[in-house]
């Protein structure tokens, strides 16, 4: 049986956290919808995926009120603006990569079809499709903030808890209309996972990927780790099909994941060209 490759609802219950379970849960306030907001969006012509644009500026990152001192401290984070896919790259998409750089496919879901998002591709595959792209894996800041938007919501949409085509849900879209930031599968961030981070973390533009910076920062941490745990995961984000029941996760929520690849594992892409 398939070691599963992210230890997210264990982690979880073991941190205290709060799970609400809900079928479609609403939002809390709704997605910000304007002219403005509809204009912001474009394809990548390199895979047909549709992007929204992030506009710069400051928002709140982490949660001071969660137990899980993974998500704090709260702090004010400003990032440039960035182009985000709207959707998990798909099955399609990522075969379309296999077949112009010659890569094995990996095998998929066997109910999946090329509109499902990709699984069982590895952190370095997933960096490997998004360079292709011309982009990159999200940062854990730039995922957030295209999750969360810019006034602190938690909770803005819900999950059915399996897995399905990509933007099932629409009602369901992030302030900024990035669909399924919270259910179909986790998502991979460009950052490396340290549980200390949010401490020493810049305000500008964040990306953990300097695994020497957090050893060195470990040992001036009050909280210290053990080196073997420091950098050698990677950051997820999002929910997983496989909880056996609908689950509404905080947009502030982060998992610690190996780099082997899942099945309950996929990605989106961001690319840094000029703002709409």
């Amino acid at each position: 049986m398939k070691l599963i490759r992210c230890f997210m609802l264990l982690l979880c219950l073991t941190a205290g956290l709060t799970v609400c379970l809900a079928a479609d849960a609403p939002a809390t306030k709704s997605p910000a919808k304007s002219a403005a907001a509809s204009k912001s969006v474009k394809v990548n012509a390199k895979d047909g995926a549709t992007m929204v644009w992030v506009s710069a500026g400051e928002f709140t990152m982490g949660n001071d009120k969660n137990e899980s001192f993974w998500q704090r401290p709260q702090h004010k984070v400003y990032l440039d603006g960035y182009w985000i896919y709207k959707n998990d790259v798909t099955v399609a998409q990522y075969r379309k990569f296999c077949q112009a750089t010659k890569s094995t496919m990996p095998q998929q879901l066997a109910k999946s079809n090329d509109n499902y998002p990709v699984v069982n591709v590895t952190w370095k595959a997933a960096k490997a499709y998004a360079q292709w792209a011309g982009g990159a894996l999200p940062t854990e800041a730039q995922w957030e903030k295209a999750a969360r938007g810019t006034d602190e919501r938690n909770f803005p949409w819900g999950g059915k808890g399996i897995v399905e085509h990509v933007g099932s849900y629409p009602s369901g879209a992030s302030p900024y209309g990035c669909m399924d930031m919270a259910g179909n599968v986790m998502q991979y961030c460009a950052d490396l996972f340290d549980a200390n981070y949010y401490k020493f973390s810049p305000s500008h533009n964040p990306a953990d990927t300097d695994r020497n910076l957090l050893l060195e920062q470990n040992k001036k941490s009050a909280m210290k780790q053990k080196d073997k745990d420091v950098g050698t995961t990677v950051v997820g984000r999002g929910a997983s099909y496989k909880w056996q029941q609908p689950v509404t996760f905080s947009s502030t929520m982060r998992f610690s994941c190996i780099m082997t690849g899942s099945e309950d594992t996929g990605f989106r892409c961001v690319v840094n060209s000029p703002a709409p």
